[in-house]
């Protein structure tokens, strides 16, 4: 598992987290996969690549939150500055599409219940549809 963040901003640390996972789609599944990652598919909280940065990156007293979009990674934070956006890397980015278009079954989890921000906010289909 990845280092937990230091004092670098809060941005690059997550940046550099997410260009680690792997150089193509195939690659970053199966880094995921070799470190016990599951996710739920078109779930902007519970997706595998969110997942495996709230393990990491939502242990900073800072974060609130981390939500995986089709481009971006959202980081709600407590404090003046209370949102970081980190764009995905391509190949990051494409393991999403295909995570949650039923690809890799072997990253999934059972949903279970609801956890409280996701009755109030749109799955990530939404988000797909609101982005140009």
């Amino acid at each position: 598992m990845q280092q937990l963040l230091t004092h670098e901003p809060l941005g690059t640390q997550t940046r550099e987290l997410l260009s680690d996972l792997g150089g193509t789609p195939d690659e970053v599944a199966r880094y995921l996969e070799s470190l016990g990652v599951r996710g739920v598919r078109n779930n902007s909280e519970c997706c595998a690549v969110a997942e495996f940065l709230a393990a990491i990156v939502a242990s900073h007293p800072e974060v609130r939150s981390v939500r995986v979009f089709r481009r971006f990674v959202i980081l709600s934070r407590n404090g003046p500055f209370w949102l970081t956006a980190v764009r995905l890397p391509r190949p990051v980015r494409s393991f999403v599409l295909a995570f949650d278009a039923g690809e890799y079954p072997n990253l999934l989890r059972s949903p279970g219940p609801l956890r409280r921000s996701d009755a109030s906010n749109p799955p990530m289909e939404e988000e797909q549809r609101r982005a140009p």
